[in-house]
């Protein structure tokens, strides 16, 4: 009797195993990659001082635009980061630069409002092409004045983007998150520097 049990024990054991096995690789679906909503990014010298710009995906750009339609704002951060490289220690981090911008179309003027969060300073524009620009496109972003990069090392940009959820409704949070613009809510680029 008690070999019995064990046998069935076993084979029951045995079961539930395979089991397990089949349907965890059976139940779980392909995992799809978010593309990143960063197009492009470069570091470059203007005179003597380091800029960078960044620049989002059009498909990314438009799928914001359509969020807005609804008036509440969307936020985000950008965060640049410039790096010497190193042979054998961790890349010497140079420069960083943070900044939030906030854009929200009002719905009683259809005017889009464009809040730099780093300055406060507010401007409005009727054109979306305008109001997706400042959002979507940093330019000329001081890294550093008086740059001075040497010609025999390497150097690297790092350009990182968040959309924040600050100060909106969970309605809309969740809205967004049906509308899949931040499935994955952090992001970021990696380029080399070239001098020119």
């Amino acid at each position: 009797m008690v070999l019995n049990f064990s046998r069935h024990r076993n084979i029951a054991f045995w079961l539930l195993l395979t089991s397990f096995f089949m349907t965890a690789g059976c139940s779980q679906d392909p995992k799809t990659n978010n593309p990143n909503p960063i197009a492009s990014a470069s570091a470059f010298l203007q005179g003597d001082d380091l800029y960078a710009r960044a620049s989002l995906q059009p498909a990314f750009s438009k799928a914001i635009l359509e969020t807005l339609l609804h008036g509440e704002p969307i936020r985000v951060t950008y965060h640049f980061s410039f790096f010497r490289r190193q042979q054998y220690l961790p890349d010497l981090p140079l420069a960083k630069v943070s900044f939030s911008k906030s854009l929200r179309l009002r719905l009683v003027t259809q005017r889009y409002e464009m809040h730099d969060l780093s300055t406060n300073k507010i401007h409005y524009t009727p054109y979306s092409e305008d109001a997706i620009r400042f959002f979507s496109n940093p330019r000329f972003v001081l890294l550093g004045k008086n740059a001075n990069l040497k010609k025999e090392s390497s150097y690297w940009l790092r350009v990182a983007f968040k959309i924040d959820h600050q100060g909106m409704s969970p309605l809309f949070r969740t809205l967004k998150q049906w509308l899949t613009i931040d499935q994955a809510m952090d992001y970021h680029y990696d380029v080399d520097f070239v001098k020119q």
